[in-house]
């Protein structure tokens, strides 16, 4: 049983975690590198990190979790743009 909350823990940490990775394209951006290398690492950060994490994830806790897992995620982030986008209303 230990060992089965771990593997939930650690892929929930990964989902969390793999799905923010489009956060750092900025700080990419902010470093002095070449341009080449910047568009490599964002293209990377936006489209390859995220579905990596995906799939990182399914192996660890299971497909069925990490869709349950992304519907929570889903109806959350509705209601934050739902009252982002009420309060912001003038």
């Amino acid at each position: 049983m230990k060992r089965a909350g771990v593997r939930y823990a650690a892929g929930v940490t990964v989902v969390v975690l793999f799905q923010l990775a489009p956060l750092v394209i900025p700080f990419v951006w902010a470093t002095a590198w070449s341009a080449s290398v910047k568009g490599i690492l964002s293209a990377l950060l936006a489209l390859g990190i995220p579905e990596l994490g995906i799939v990182i994830a399914a192996m660890l806790i299971g497909r069925k979790e990490v869709r349950r897992i992304w519907r929570i995620v889903k109806v959350v982030a509705k209601r934050c743009y739902k009252y982002a986008s009420s309060s912001l209303s003038l």
